[in-house]
């Protein structure tokens, strides 16, 4: 779940969460911090979630700053039901699916993985991270995760957003020299 920057003001949410990250945003106008955080629980569509993840903007100029919403309910939620559009009567029906059961996937370290055609690079490195600390930056490109080449990019994800576990993370630096890694997932909030 996404919630626009007037909310988290209005609500005074950064305050509110004991357990949230940070991280840099941007859009196309501006760079801004957003935060990541979790709702205890919240209820759609005559359904109770729990454990809800939620991102917190500070963004002052996009389009979901507006008053007329206050966030964007996002694909996590809307993946677990099958939905058909009726636009000539303005109905939307909608029926639990596989995903219903699924937890919701968390962020587990304190960086990003970006993929650009076939190949996988760090990205949005946090500034208090082991990484930086390992000279690593963003955009050194990734070999592989846990022997898992980067090929394998769904399943690469799944493994940084696994809570404790160890990755051996293979990449080039900036010479093209080939390094490891070894870096512990820990659910950030």
């Amino acid at each position: 779940m996404y919630l626009n920057a007037k909310t988290v003001k209005k609500y005074d949410l950064e305050s509110k969460f004991e357990k949230k990250t940070v991280s840099e945003s941007f859009s196309i106008t501006e760079n801004f911090d957003v935060f990541y955080s979790s709702l205890e629980s919240i209820s759609f569509l005559n359904q109770k979630f729990f454990d809800v993840p939620v991102t917190c903007s500070k963004d002052k100029g996009n389009y979901t700053s507006s008053n007329e919403r206050i966030g964007i309910i996002g694909i996590e939620i809307l993946k677990k039901y099958n939905w058909v559009f009726d636009y000539k009567n303005q109905k939307a029906y909608y029926k639990r699916n596989k995903n219903y059961p699924i937890k919701f996937g968390y962020v587990c370290t304190d960086f990003y993985i970006e993929k650009k055609e076939n190949e996988l690079y760090f990205n949005n490195i946090k500034k208090d991270s082991k990484l930086l600390k390992e000279g690593i930056k963003n955009d050194f490109k990734i070999i592989s995760v846990n022997g898992l080449k980067v090929t394998n990019y769904k399943k690469i994800l799944d493994l940084i957003e696994t809570d404790n576990i160890s990755l051996d993370i293979i990449y080039l630096d900036n010479s093209g020299k080939e390094l490891t890694v070894k870096y512990q997932t820990k659910r950030l909030v």
